[in-house]
């Protein structure tokens, strides 16, 4: 996703996350919905969601990715259905509102009436699946709550449809996240998906991060994100794992699969200075440069991990989006990373890192220039990269 990414002040927003609802028809074992507080559960009010696109239907052109996924199923959304066409139609008046919206579900719902005002819709890019698995005893174990056998048909009648359709896109991510459970499956789920998509004639690239395109029908086996750091390390293990055992690289593969702006321990950044004259340095996160979220009741954040917003940066009832994006809290919270300072903001300061890959050198100088603070944070950005 290196594309979208702010380059300079004022830019559109790369990747905006419009939550219409939090709460999902699923638990599954990895998701923090678990552990979401309930009394933040809700469900956007239509009118909001109507606002949010009044204004992105407005010039200049104010995001280039939107995705109606955040907290929970988007599917389960009341007026899932109704949402996709008052975004249709407003986008006819304004063409250049966004390039493409990405579309993350369970696929649960998505029966044929729903699959095709997708592809209707025009709306669509990818449309990422989480499925996990193709054996029922796994899925029931990984995502509960799910009926494997309903999901999987959901799918064949939507590659149907769109066949019929004589359609590319909506392209599908079908994504298998590898952990313990499902580890031994991955060989399995990636023969299962190529012999589906043959039967379109359709050859789908396999990817194993995010930085891969999924500009295209492609099966994605995905690295699991931990709750806590020092789990991260196992589960990035097991995914390399579970990639060398499907062929897609070498056993002596050295590098790291997934680049992140990773946590860094305090100990770590200790033991640096005993030795090298400068300190240790996290990587600025990519996301504050390129996700802006906003919940189901309008609170924001530039974290797609912060689903509580305690990174609250306003609420667009009371503002708008272009606002709250081009604010100087948000350009602070920026100016912290570039600095080290991520204990000045409690939800980076013990974050694993997303999974987007990591901030470029030449995009975060590019951005400074255009903000006036490049000769400040000059010496930071040496620190950063040495």
């Amino acid at each position: 996703m290196s594309d979208f990414i702010l380059k300079e002040k004022n830019g559109p927003i790369p990747v905006l996350i419009i939550d219409t609802i939090n709460f999902c028809n699923y638990s599954c074992i990895m998701c923090p919905q678990g552990n979401m507080r309930e009394k933040n559960h809700g469900i956007m009010d239509f009118e909001l969601f109507k606002k949010i696109i009044d204004e992105l239907t407005t010039p200049p052109q104010k995001a280039r990715v939107i995705i109606p996924f955040w907290n929970g199923e988007p599917s389960l959304y009341p007026n899932f259905a109704e949402s996709l066409e008052y975004a249709s139609l407003k986008k006819k008046e304004f063409p250049d509102a966004w390039e493409v919206w990405s579309l993350h579900t369970n696929f649960s719902l998505i029966n044929e009436e729903v699959s095709q005002k997708i592809i209707k819709s025009g709306l669509f890019g990818p449309i990422t699946v989480s499925l996990d698995a193709v054996k029922e005893n796994t899925y029931a174990k990984i995502r509960r709550g799910g009926n494997l056998s309903n999901v999987l048909g959901n799918i064949k009648d939507y590659l149907r449809i769109r066949h019929e359709f004589n359609k590319e896109f909506p392209s599908l991510t079908i994504q298998i996240i590898v952990m313990e459970e499902n580890f031994d499956e991955v060989i399995d789920f990636i023969d299962y998906w190529k012999e589906e998509f043959q039967k379109y004639s359709i050859i789908p690239n396999i990817i194993y991060d995010e930085c891969h395109g999924m500009e295209k029908d492609c099966i994605f086996i995905r690295r699991c994100m931990a709750d806590k750091p020092e789990k991260q390390s196992f589960l990035d293990e097991i995914h390399k794992k579970a990639i060398i055992k499907a062929g897609l690289i070498e056993e002596d593969f050295n590098e790291k699969i997934v680049q992140t702006d990773e946590f860094i321990k305090t100990s770590d950044i200790e033991e640096e200075k005993q030795h090298k004259d400068i300190k240790k340095r996290r990587i600025p996160c990519v996301g504050l440069w390129q996700h802006f979220g906003i919940r189901y009741d309008g609170e924001t954040s530039a974290c797609c991990r912060d689903f509580n917003c305690e990174m609250n940066l306003g609420n667009i009832k009371d503002s708008s989006l272009w606002q709250i994006w081009n604010s100087e809290k948000l350009h602070d919270f920026r100016k912290y990373h570039i600095a080290g300072l991520f204990e000045n903001i409690k939800i980076c300061h013990y974050c694993t890192g997303q999974p987007f890959g990591v901030l470029e050198k030449n995009f975060l100088e590019s951005y400074l220039k255009s903000t006036g603070d490049y000769e400040k944070f000059k010496k930071d950005i040496e620190i950063i990269w040495s």
